[in-house]
């Protein structure tokens, strides 16, 4: 066994904001001279996600389909000299990861950040019963496929790692929440102002932010909803989105609502700026299975950059966050509204609420941290392949 570890990140797009996820993996282990890194992962669009600028670890972009012998041979070529596998997303390549893990000897670790192993029960029980009867034989075979999948990822890997308690539960393995890098989300380096400056935020209004790609189960329905109420109270407040393609469901209707603002996925070193242009960050998550399975990468960084923060009692948030941030229930526009407006207008209680959080993240949540796990996780799979 040499001292080196060369660790294989492998993701199921370059391109999609999974990226997020990995990305404070590949940066706890920079300028650390025992772990080299390399980024494998399907390529389809020809444009790599903004966070991968900054680091100095090589890309290896794969094309074509995830499963199959093609597949199988194109990874195995990727991941030589490898001696772990770490693997995120894992619904589409878990069986081409598994193959080549057992070909080359190699230590399998998986990283589940949501439930993306059984969201296939969440869709189909929302379905009319027309097209379940419809699509009856093919809705049980994806069953069925899903949950061998899910079973192989409780028994095949030589370590699992999960982004909350309710994976914990659900699939076992370790809990390594995400981190973030405390020098660059310093909160007195950050230019909220020039980043304001750059996208047309008034530089006195007050904004609300909400740094992340908007899917339902994150409560973005609620905090429009929300948003129009605060809107009659503080009429310049304005609403900030970051992270949203333009293939988003989401996009063209935020662009169109007076008072938002809309960004793409920005490079990392855009982040700090961009939660120093807020003045309170809201993260209403809603209570389902995608919601509770998920703890938002976005609660950590705003508290890194000492940020005031609305949160849902979902999942693992209240755990994290402490007393360190406001929390409200989930689904209820009002509740969520008042403490927007209780927030927005109390600047000393914004400032001690975000001078808390920042300490609590600089306690918990660093890519120190995040390196300290995942040393032990790495080395103790290896120890046991």
């Amino acid at each position: 066994m040499t001292d080196t570890l060369h660790v294989a990140m492998v993701v199921h797009s370059l391109n999609h904001n999974n990226i997020g996820r990995v990305y404070p993996f590949l940066r706890a282990f920079v300028g650390i001279p025992e772990v080299q890194m390399r980024l494998i992962g399907w390529d389809h669009t020809g444009t790599l996600s903004p966070l991968l600028n900054d680091l100095p670890w090589p890309v290896v972009p794969l094309r074509g389909a995830m499963t199959g012998v093609k597949a199988q041979a194109a990874l195995a070529k990727a991941v030589e000299g490898c001696n772990v596998l770490h693997c995120f997303k894992n619904q589409a390549h878990l069986h081409t990861a598994l193959h080549v893990a057992h070909q080359q000897h190699v230590p399998l670790v998986l990283d589940l950040d949501d439930w993306e192993l059984g969201l296939y029960l969440e869709g189909v029980a929302r379905w009319p019963r027309w097209r379940q009867w419809l699509w009856g034989g093919p809705i049980t075979r994806h069953i069925a496929d899903a949950l061998e999948l899910e079973q192989i990822t409780r028994t095949e890997p030589a370590a699992l790692v999960v982004n909350s308690t309710a994976l914990q539960a659900h699939f076992g393995g370790s809990i390594v929440y995400t981190a973030a890098d405390a020098a660059l989300f310093d909160p007195c380096a950050a230019d909220g102002t020039a980043f304001r400056a750059m996208y047309g935020l008034p530089i006195g209004a007050p904004v609300i932010g909400f740094l992340g790609t908007p899917h339902p189960h994150k409560g973005v329905d609620e905090l429009l909803a929300a948003f129009t109420t605060v809107r009659e109270i503080h009429p310049d407040v304005q609403l900030l989105f970051v992270g949203v393609p333009a293939h988003n469901a989401y996009h063209d209707r935020l662009l169109a609502i007076p008072g938002v603002t809309v960004t793409d996925y920005l490079e990392a070193s855009a982040y700090p700026h961009a939660y120093g242009a807020c003045d309170v960050i809201a993260i209403p998550q809603r209570a389902v299975t995608e919601g509770i399975m998920q703890t938002p990468a976005k609660l950590i960084l705003a508290m890194a950059a000492a940020r005031p923060i609305i949160a849902t009692r979902v999942g693992d948030m209240p755990a994290i966050l402490g007393e360190t941030g406001m929390l409200v229930s989930p689904g209820q526009v009002q509740e969520l509204a008042a403490a927007l407006v209780q927030l927005l207008s109390a600047p000393n209680l914004r400032i001690a609420l975000g001078t808390a959080a920042r300490e609590r993240f600089l306690a918990h949540f660093t890519l120190d941290r995040l390196r300290e796990r995942m040393l032990i996780i790495y080395r103790e799979a290896r120890e046991n392949t």
